[in-house]
Formats: C-alpha cells, structure tokens, sequence
C-alpha cells in the first residue's frame, strides 16, 4: 500500500492489517497516524449562550456589543426620522421651488439627449439604406418631438 492510500485509511478511521504493518514500518505514516490520535482526543469547546434571535442573524454575536455594528442603523434610522418631520410639516420641504427648477432641467437635458441620439440614428439609417429610410427618419423625428412634448407635460415647474 501506498502512503497515501493508508492516511486515507487512517483518516476515515478504517485501517486493514496490511495498512497497519505499513504504518509500524513507516516514519511517515507513524507521525500521521500520532497526530490524528492527539486531534481525535482534543475536546470542542462548548458553544456559547445566546438568544435564538442572535443565533438566526448572520453577525457572530459578539458584534452586537461593538457600536460600529449597530450605529449606521442608528444614523440611518435618525435621517429618516428628520426626514419625515420635514416632510410632514406644513411649511413643506425647503428648497421645494430650487427642487423643482432642477427636476425640469433634468428632464429638458435627457429630452435633448433622447433627441439627438434619435437624429443620429436616423441620419445612419439614411447614408447607410439610402432614401427609401427617409420614411424612418421622419417617424424617428416625429417619436422624438412626442417624447419631448411628453416629458414637458411631466414636469410642473
């Protein structure tokens, strides 16, 4: 028998007589078959005591005794908090009026951009198809101006 075959044999804990002539002849297989009996005699350490809500969450639970663990929650909860103190009240948001002249520019940017990807697109289908594609272009230019009367209808400044 090979070593290898017999520390597979030691290590399922199954040896033969054959493999145990191999392990009284062999240094190697001797320090493998001492050191598997000194790991098989260690003890495992109790676990320790925690609720069974601690032990359902996926943080050991010496974590929760750590402020960094829990403080973003915290943080997190205390934004939320301000946030809907602030939105609740009757004087509203503020910076309502800068919040909307932004959304609008936002929405008169992506429009412009939508307009001009669709002009691009258009003038590659015509070089490249000729003028029958012309039809195409038109219904593209048309598709962007809807889009663009759409988008100014969803912004209320």
């Amino acid at each position: 028998m090979s070593c290898e075959e017999v520390q597979g044999l030691l290590e399922e804990g199954v040896l033969t007589p054959e493999g145990r002539t191999h392990v009284a002849s062999c240094p190697v297989c001797h320090a493998h078959a001492a050191l598997l009996s000194q790991l098989y005699r260690l003890e495992v350490p109790p676990a320790p005591k925690a609720g069974p809500w601690v032990r359902g969450l996926p943080h050991p639970s010496w974590l929760w005794r750590k402020p960094a663990t829990y403080l973003p929650l915290a943080a997190g909860s205390v934004t939320l908090g301000c946030g809907l103190v602030l939105g609740a009240s009757p004087a509203g948001l503020p910076g309502t009026g800068e919040l909307s002249l932004l959304a609008r520019a936002f929405w008169e940017v992506s429009g412009m951009a939508v307009g001009e990807g669709l002009r691009v697109v258009a003038r590659a289908l015509a070089t490249a198809w000729g003028p029958w594609v012309g039809g195409a272009a038109l219904v593209l230019a048309a598709s962007g101006l809807a889009l663009l009367y759409w988008v100014k209808g969803q912004v209320r400044a």
